[in-house]
């Protein structure tokens, strides 16, 4: 399959920790391949989605980044037997859960650390969507069981937990913007400047202390250009897409159409 593996984490492991993630998804490739069916991945965050696409494309592995919905945040990688423009959430290896409850006004937070509570890795939860029923729970299919037993309760408030089908799943409305910028040029740090309305300078320091990522992969150069379609994440404030790059301005000025979501 062309690259080693040995020279494909050489190349892509940037990190130690990076290493045996990057190692197990080539495994799961070949047992896709020995198979003849998908092989899933746990839950990775953007960061670590990045690093699996950039070596997986280099190494010409078929596969796909699912989290349950268009969007999600948290994904799981599907190593394909040959290539797919889709897979059933079955075939991913993801569980969904609805958890009902009559206490208003839970987080996320509450969620998340409920479930911490119970002591399950990070890794095996994807996305939780919450509204007012509740929360939407999107897992990996082997901690589903464990969940539907023991997962009763965040905080003081009680839970109700069903598994219901990709079907029922409910997302809410995303808030997105459409703003048109005139920036000076297309460097990381003029963008992000723009799209979170940050001074040029906090946006550079963002940038520095490793807060922001392009496609998913950290960058820490404040001149790096961003190109028309890439999404732009500052951790814990959003994300922001480059939709359209039009002409100069008289004054020499890019006008710019950025998505904020």
């Amino acid at each position: 399959m062309g690259q080693s593996k040995t020279n494909l984490l050489e190349r892509f492991a940037a990190r130690a920790e990076d290493r045996p993630l990057l190692g197990r998804l080539l495994d799961l490739s070949d047992a896709a391949d020995r198979r003849g069916r998908p092989q899933s991945s746990r839950f990775l965050d953007p960061r670590q989605q990045g690093l699996a696409s950039a070596m997986l494309t280099a190494a010409a592995r078929p596969y796909l980044l699912w989290g349950g919905y268009e969007g999600a945040e948290r994904r799981v990688v599907v190593l394909l037997p040959e290539p797919l423009e889709q897979v059933e959430l079955s075939l991913a290896g993801i569980g969904l859960l609805r958890a009902d409850t009559a206490t208003p006004g839970l987080s996320h937070r509450d969620y998340l650390g409920a479930l911490m509570g119970q002591r399950i890795e990070r890794e095996l939860i994807g996305d939780i969507l919450v509204g007012d029923y509740g929360a939407q729970i999107l897992a990996c299919r082997e901690i589903v069981p464990f969940l539907l037993q023991n997962f009763t309760g965040a905080g003081r408030a009680r839970l109700t937990l069903s598994e219901i089908s990709p079907d029922e799943l409910r997302l809410p409305e995303r808030q997105m913007q459409k703003r048109r910028e005139s920036l000076s040029s297309l460097r990381l740090d003029c963008v992000t400047a723009a799209g979170f309305r940050l001074s040029r300078r906090d946006a550079a320091e963002a940038v520095r202390a490793g807060r922001v990522l392009i496609d998913g992969l950290p960058c820490e150069k404040p001149d790096r250009p961003v190109a028309c379609g890439q999404i732009v994440t500052l951790r814990g404030k959003g994300r922001v897409a480059v939709e359209e790059v039009g002409g100069l301005s008289r004054k020499g000025r890019l006008s710019v159409t950025l998505t904020v979501w």
